[in-house]
Formats: structure tokens, sequence, C-alpha cells
């Protein structure tokens, strides 16, 4: 009898919003009081909100042509990264390892420090008036009245209260997709924060009924672009969303401060590296003249471009690098202290000087920079290695899509010091001079 009970039980249905198992017989009732289904539904009536207005137009993966050789993509990596990516990256000016929030808990003071380090850059680079100092006060003839700084994937804003310390009469908008009970930014004077996935949200929609509202002339505005660990996609929507209003208000865009992360999450269709990245040859690579340029074989030397085969390999070496900078150090002393009567004094290993060891040698075919790399670091912290040069790739194809589309002189900056955090590359652009 139970089993026959069972089987004239209805069938179960997940309510594709809240993922709950609810009786076919009960889902339209259900859906009525679905909290998640009003939310989406107030989220979607917002003027600002267009289903997504920030994707790419590139065509859907197909990952069934070969991929080839580990060995072909790793080279291809190493010339890239020569040619193309090293000469981009700039460390940062200032000291990384300066202790700006010694007056912060010691959990919050590894976020204030790169908050900090964001801050200094940008205003190194025009993007902020000089106003560093907490001492002195913004002059209103530096345009700080008619700044709008827009924080991209923004959590609970803690980027957006830190630069509203240093600017308090700038106007802030938080854009993040997920609900947070404590928000840094409310404790400023000038913020709105706005409930949206990047994929989906107009700018300059959202900028304009928010302005309205506060009455706040729209003719006189800079718009400012920040974000601190846009993970994966949610940065190359941040992109798109960013070009598409830079079409609409080109005069308005003053600059973007992003720092990458979570490149191993990126979408192969919705990235904005994969124009660039699909188009290098071997001709561009020998243009740049790099001093770390190599000789592809015969056979591979038609062109450099990754493709669709090998994004997935590729995406799935840069979570090599792994944040563990314990876990790298441990492996780099005992590789290199063997000699040593103390593994205190090695230190923590720089990804910097290992990628340059394995561009070290210029003209050595394939095969002796492999036994080159093995004799010289531990196969874990090459891997690592590898990873970090496709991270910084992929931020490369980024920095081509911002000068392109954007017309932005664009850099990557190593803000803050790895021991800090390993995502510390920052991709800022700023009108040309």
């Amino acid at each position: 009898s139970n089993m026959l009970s069972q089987n004239l039980l209805p069938e179960m249905y997940t309510c594709k919003y809240c993922d709950v198992p609810i009786r076919i017989n009960r889902m339209y009732r259900h859906e009525k009081h679905c909290d998640k289904l009003k939310l989406l539904t107030e989220i979607q009536s917002q003027p600002y909100y267009s289903h997504n207005c920030n994707i790419f137009d590139h065509h859907s993966d197909s990952f069934l042509d070969d991929a080839g050789s580990n060995d072909c993509l790793n080279f291809k990596i190493l010339k890239l990264y020569g040619n193309f990516v090293q000469p981009l990256i700039t460390k940062s000016i200032f000291d990384k390892k300066e202790d700006f929030a010694t007056e912060i808990d010691r959990n919050r003071m590894k976020h204030k420090n790169q908050e900090i380090s964001i801050l200094k850059e940008m205003v190194a680079r025009g993007l902020l008036p000089n106003v560093v100092n907490k001492s002195s006060t913004p002059n209103e003839n530096e345009g700080d009245c008619k700044l709008t700084i827009v924080e991209l994937g923004a959590g609970k804003g803690r980027l957006s209260h830190t630069l509203g310390e240093f600017l308090p009469t700038a106007n802030f908008v938080c854009i993040e997709r997920s609900a947070y009970k404590t928000k840094s930014e409310k404790l400023l004077p000038n913020s709105r924060r706005a409930k949206v996935d990047l994929q989906h949200v107009d700018i300059a929609k959202l900028l304009e009924t928010f302005q309205l509202e506060e009455g706040t002339d729209l003719d006189r505005q800079k718009v400012v672009f920040v974000g601190k660990h846009v993970c994966g996609s949610a940065l190359d929507f941040s992109l798109m969303a960013i070009k598409n209003y830079s079409f609409i208000h080109p005069d308005r865009l003053h600059g973007i401060a992003i720092a990458t992360c979570c490149h191993a999450s990126c979408s192969w269709t919705n990235c904005a590296a994969r124009e660039f990245l699909q188009a290098i040859t071997c001709d561009d690579a020998n243009d740049v003249g790099s001093t770390s340029c190599f000789s592809l074989p015969k056979e591979e030397n038609n062109n450099l471009c990754i493709t669709d085969a090998e994004w997935p390999q590729m995406r799935k070496m840069a979570g090599f690098f792994t944040p563990d900078m314990v876990y790298l150090q441990n492996l780099y002393q005992r590789r290199h202290a063997v000699h040593e009567h103390s593994v205190e004094n090695v230190g923590v290993v720089d990804m910097e000087d290992v990628i340059d060891s394995m561009l070290q040698d210029e003209q050595c075919p394939q095969e002796a920079i492999e036994e080159t790399v093995e004799d010289c670091i531990s196969g874990h912290v090459r891997r690592a290695a590898l990873g970090l040069m496709c991270k910084r790739l992929i931020d490369w194809g980024r920095v081509r899509f911002v000068e392109r589309y954007l017309g932005l002189q664009t850099e990557l900056v190593l803000h803050v010091d790895a021991t800090i955090s390993p995502e510390n590359c920052l991709l800022i652009a700023y009108k040309k001079t």
C-alpha cells in the first residue's frame, strides 16, 4: 500500500527561481509567493535593466577541433607573454609594503592596503584629484563636485567607502547583483546602490535615473569606473557596459581602474580578450622587437593565435596560479635551499623572477626551454608561473579592447605586493595627454 501511495503522489519539480522542490500541483501557488521570483521581477522592472545588453557577439563555443599538444600551447604562452605582456606590465611607483591602515583592525588591513594603493595609482594618473592627504580639503575648482565614481561588482562597497573618505563631495554608485546586509557606502553622503547583474545593466540609464532624482547636472559630469577583484566574466561584461556607455556619452568617460581576478572562470563566448587572442600572428610578435622573442618550429610558424580548442586548457592553466603563497614558498625552499643551513632566509618566491628565468634564453629551441625550466625551478612552481602568464595574457587582451574601443591609454600595474594579494594586477586606463 505504501508503494502504491508513493506512485500516486504528484511528481516533484524544482522551482527554476529558488531551486526548491515543489509538487507539480502546487507549482502555480508557489510561484505566486516565491521571493526570488518577486525579486527578479522587481529588478527587471527597473529602467536601467536591459536583458543581455552587455554580452559579446562572439559565436558559441566549439571545441571539437584538435586542441594540439600541451607543449605547443605552453610554448605559445611563453612567446606571447615575452613579446606582448611583459613589456606592458609596470610595478607600482609607491612602496607596496607600506602600512597605510595602522588604525584598522588586522583582518581589514589587507583590504585597506589594496584600496589605498588603487587610490594612489588613480591619483598619480590624474583620474582623481590629489587629495590623498586627509588634512587637505578638496578644491571645488578641481571638479570634485561633478565627479561620479561607479564601483562595478561592489560587494559590500568598501572600495567606494575608502575613496569617499578622501573625496567626500563625489557621487558614488555601487552595482552589485547579490544582497549584502553590510553596505559600507551607506556611510557616505552621496551614494546609491543598484542591485542588478553587470550582464544586464545599462549604465547610461542607471546614472541618468539616479542623478535626475538627485538634481545633478549631467552635462558637468566626469565618470570613473572602479572595481576591486571583479571576477571572471563579470569584468568582461563591465568592459562591454563601459563601451556601450562611451558610445552614448564619450565626453563623460574619464577613466577606469579595475583589479582583475578569477581568470579561470572566464567564458570564451563573452571574453573581451578573445578578438585579440585569435588574431595574433608570428609577424605581429616579431614586429614588437622584444628581447625575449623565441623562434617557433617551422611547422608551427603560421600563427600564435589561441584557438577555440585551446581555450579550455588555457583557462584551466590560469587556475594553476594558486593564491596560497605559503605553499609556493615551501616548494621553493625545498627546491633551492638544499645547501643552506637554514631555509628561513630564503624568502617568499617571486613569480616574476620565475617567469624571467623561463624567458632568459632567447634563441634556444622548445626542447631546450623545457629542460632549462625543469632544471632551474620545480614543476609545481613552473605550473604556477604558466598560470600567471595565462592570467596576464587574458589581461593583455582586455587592455587591447580598452585601447581600441574606448581610446584610453591603458596600463597593467602591480599595485600591491603579492604577499598582500596574489591578485595584484590593476587595469588602469586614462585619457591620453
